[in-house]
C-alpha cells in the first residue's frame, strides 16, 4: 500500500502544473481549506482551482468542500519538498521573471526552462522599444534534410513550452528572433514568419 502511495506521490509530482503546484502548497500551509478559499489564496480562479484538485486526486481529496491531503504520508512528503524546494525554485524563477516582467509562479513552470536549456535559448526585452528578442545558439537549419534541428520544429515546441507557463502564444510570435545556421553564421526574422 506504501509503495503504492509513493509511485502515485512520483507520478503526479512529475506531471505538475502551475495551479496543481499552487494547490499543494496553499495546502501545506493551511492543512484544510475550502475550494473558494483555495481559488482566492492561489489567486487561480474556481474552476482552474477545480481542475487542479480533479488533476491531483488520490494525493488531496475534496470531500464536503474541505480540502484535504489524502493521507498523512502525502502530506508530509510534499510539505517536505515544498520546504525543500521552495527557496531554490522561486531564487530561480524571480531571476527568469525580472527579465521578461512574468510572476515568479509562471515561471517556476520548467516547460519553458526546458526549451530554453535544450536549445541553449533566452528571451530578452528591448527597455525603450519593450520588443521581446528570442535568441537561439543551437545551430538549426530551415531544411529537412539535415542533422541540424529544423527551425520551424524548434519554434513550434518554443511556443507550445510557452504557453505551458501561462503565457500568450501571440506575445512570442510577435518576437525577433536570432539564430546560428546550419554553417554557423547568424540569421534573423520574426518568430510569426517563420511558423505561420
Amino acid at each position: 500500500m506504501e509503495a503504492q502511495q509513493e509511485g502515485l506521490l512520483v507520478t503526479q509530482m512529475r506531471d505538475l502544473c502551475d495551479s496543481d503546484v499552487a494547490v499543494l502548497e496553499t495546502l501545506v500551509t493551511e492543512r484544510e481549506q475550502h475550494p473558494e478559499e483555495m481559488a482566492q489564496g492561489t489567486k487561480y480562479g474556481i474552476s482552474t482551482t477545480y481542475r487542479a484538485l480533479d488533476r491531483l486526486d488520490g494525493l488531496i481529496r475534496n470531500e464536503n468542500a474541505a480540502v484535504t491531503f489524502a493521507t498523512k504520508k502525502n502530506e508530509q512528503e510534499i510539505a517536505a519538498i515544498v520546504e525543500k524546494t521552495e527557496h531554490r525554485i522561486e531564487n530561480a524563477a524571480g531571476r527568469v521573471a525580472s527579465l521578461l516582467g512574468m510572476e515568479a509562479r509562471q515561471t517556476s513552470s520548467s516547460a519553458w526552462q526546458q526549451w530554453c536549456n535544450k536549445y541553449a535559448a533566452k528571451v530578452s526585452r528591448d527597455d525603450e522599444s519593450g520588443e521581446l528578442t528570442l535568441r537561439i545558439d543551437t545551430m538549426l537549419s530551415r531544411l529537412k534534410s539535415t542533422s541540424c534541428p529544423r527551425l520551424d520544429d524548434v519554434l513550434h515546441e518554443a511556443i507550445k513550452a510557452w504557453r505551458k507557463v501561462g503565457r500568450d502564444p501571440l506575445e512570442l510570435r510577435d518576437a525577433r528572433l536570432e539564430w546560428r545556421a546550419s554553417d554557423g553564421s547568424w540569421d534573423s526574422g520574426m518568430i510569426g514568419a517563420s511558423v505561420d
